[in-house]
């Protein structure tokens, strides 16, 4: 059987420097999204899924496993938890414009999560953390269609 959809690697080190955000207290989620995270994790592994054909072409998601301490995994969605509940108005900077933000119901896996919507200059893109004992588990999916791709993980039988 052949899947339209392509597995490629992605570099496990940014170079970007990250850009300013206003106001400075939404900063959690500007990192978040860059995968810019405090304190660095142990290891850190990235792939890409991308659509190739049919319908979802162009749509695609980057997959990040981070290892870190558990309590900086909590601390970590605790404050991506707060900040995306009061982030309704949005932040600016960053290289993006104005980034409006909505927070999203996570799917019930590992040992909690957190799960919001972008919108900006850039494509939509629903980012879900969930956090797994110390892993941190990253899934980004847009679409190159500007349709806002969601691929969540689905679950009907809860946490897990």
């Amino acid at each position: 059987m052949t899947w339209p959809f392509r597995l490629v690697g992605v570099p496990s080190t940014r170079s970007d420097p990250p850009g300013a955000v206003a106001p400075a207290v939404w900063r959690v989620i500007a990192d978040a999204r860059r995968e810019s995270y405090t304190p660095a994790p142990s290891a850190l592994v990235r792939r890409y899924a991308v659509a190739t054909a049919g319908e979802h072409l162009g749509a695609g998601t980057q997959i990040t496993l981070a290892d870190t301490t558990e309590s900086a995994a909590r601390d970590l969605l605790a404050a991506l938890r707060a900040a995306v509940t009061a982030c309704r108005d949005g932040y600016t900077g960053d290289g993006c414009g104005t980034t409006t933000i909505t927070a999203v119901t996570p799917v019930a896996v590992g040992d909690e999560g957190v799960a919001f919507r972008t919108a900006s200059r850039e494509i939509p893109t629903e980012y879900t953390f969930v956090r797994q004992g110390s892993v941190l588990l990253r899934f980004a999916a847009s679409s190159a269609g500007g349709k806002g791709w969601a691929c969540r993980a689905r679950s009907s039988s809860g946490r897990s």
